[in-house]
């Protein structure tokens, strides 16, 4: 069995996915199966086990896939955390060896690696054994070809029965397939990992996928990158968690875009004026983006919006959500493509829901003659205005009217002040929702204070 005081754990220090080419992860290799060779081998992990010409710096995705080289062995696991119980358990398989060619193993870990042989088709197949006590520890292992010279290096992750009972990684894959552009896009994510912990990612498409690390609430974005002669690859990806064991595959496939798609963008109004009631929902419609691409958005109206993405037609639903505070706005957005930098422009305006909109400003007198007695009292309400719109006053008599503010419910006290001077003077006056635009008329009377 292994020394865990002596392990040291492979670095990581990428936190999204990286590429598409394979890497692979196991436990601690003991056991050979009878029927056939069986040993434990990894694949290439990290950025600095990348193989072919990568872009290590970039550390949000995955970027093109580099080909399998002919003079390597190449791992198939189907595992890539194994269960430490005490028997064998098998991984799956490594490829690339000479037909019957011996093959030898050799590990810094202080384990017990025996040597098995090649096949005819040059494969052999794998199996591991570790303790109970070794469920988190990691093994590093080389496989070499005894006579071609062929070897790959893979990392084995023990994990525990309880871990695997406890559900695999969650899935949720929103862009897929992803256009081979050239550039990173983000697909989707993974969650219900150990917060903190490192997810693998292995591939026998793709051997320079980098782990990523779960954030604190064991969730990890996944980005893909692909370069255009990429398009129509396909990527088996498996995805485990490197302390709890815990796994989820699916399938990233690469499309191109289609060139001849150069028709201009098309803009379709679903809702006009758009009701502010505070539901989010269509209010256009767009057409002729690249399949897939990512849409950004900008307004001089709104910093609040966040990308979408076209569908596989290229089609796009332009979410908006206001509230009654927001009746009579008109926002300017522009709509242009990641990939394709085509752009469109839509206008979307606030209306009033229904029963707003339907209720004319009402006015109720409190105090009508008023008394010019020198005091400052309200003198009448206005009610059925937008919740809390500005409201402006005019007057032929007045030029000193002040503004006012609705509350929540739509209404607004209307103040007043006059002295002896302008007994019997008659006031007329329009008020006007500076959001809404309705407007109710008064009409105030100064008369004899009660006093006077």
């Amino acid at each position: 069995m292994t020394n865990p005081e002596i392990i040291t754990a492979i670095p990581w220090d990428m936190e999204i996915l990286r590429r598409s080419t394979p890497l692979l992860v196991c436990a601690g290799l003991v056991a050979v199966l009878a029927v056939a060779a069986t040993a434990c081998v990894p694949g290439r992990t990290g950025a600095e086990d990348a193989v072919g010409d990568t872009d290590a710096t970039a550390v949000d995705g995955p970027t093109q896939s580099v080909p399998i080289k002919p003079d390597q062995l190449v791992t198939a696991f189907t595992h890539d955390a194994v269960i430490c119980d005490g028997t064998d358990r098998p991984l799956g398989e490594i490829r690339g060896a000479l037909p019957g060619e011996r093959i030898l193993f050799d590990s810094p870990a202080p384990v017990t690696l025996p040597e098995t042989v090649a096949d005819q088709s040059g494969r052999f197949r794998m199996a591991w054994n570790c303790d109970p006590s070794e469920a988190r520890l990691q093994w590093e292992v080389r496989a070499l070809g005894h006579d071609s010279g062929h070897e790959v290096t893979f990392t084995i992750n023990g994990t525990s029965a309880e871990a695997v009972s406890a559900g695999g990684l969650t899935l949720n894959l929103f862009n897929e397939p992803v256009v081979c552009d050239g550039t990173t896009h983000r697909i989707g994510s993974i969650g219900n990992a150990f917060p903190g912990e490192q997810i693998i990612f292995t591939s026998p498409e793709s051997n320079n996928i980098r782990p990523g690390t779960a954030d604190d609430f064991g969730d990890l974005n996944v980005n893909w990158e692909c370069e255009p002669n990429e398009a129509g690859s396909m990527w088996n990806i498996n995805a485990a968690g490197a302390q709890s064991g815990r796994i989820g595959d699916f399938v990233v496939a690469g499309v191109a875009i289609t060139p001849e798609v150069i028709e201009d963008l098309v803009v379709t109004i679903v809702e006009e004026p758009f009701v502010c009631d505070g539901n989010s929902r269509p209010a256009a419609t767009m057409g002729n983006f690249a399949p897939d691409e990512v849409v950004k958005f900008s307004s001089p109206d709104s910093d609040n919006l966040i990308d979408g993405t076209a569908d596989g037609l290229g089609d796009i639903n332009v979410n908006w959500q206001c509230g009654l505070d927001d009746v009579g706005k008109t926002w300017s957005l522009t709509a242009i493509g990641v990939v394709s930098q085509r752009t469109a422009t839509v206008t979307i305006t606030g209306g009033a829901p229904a029963d707003v909109a339907a209720l004319d400003p009402e006015v109720i007198y409190v105090e009508n003659p008023f008394g010019c007695d020198g005091g400052t009292r309200q003198f009448a309400t206005i009610t059925n205005l937008v919740p809390r719109e500005f409201v402006d006053f005019t007057s032929p008599q007045s030029e000193a009217l002040r503004q006012g503010q609705a509350d929540q419910n739509g209404a607004l006290a209307v103040n007043w002040q006059c002295g002896a001077a302008d007994i019997d003077m008659i006031w007329d006056i329009t008020a006007t929702g500076a959001t809404s635009g309705r407007t109710a008329s008064l009409q105030l009377v100064g008369g004899t204070p009660a006093n006077g």
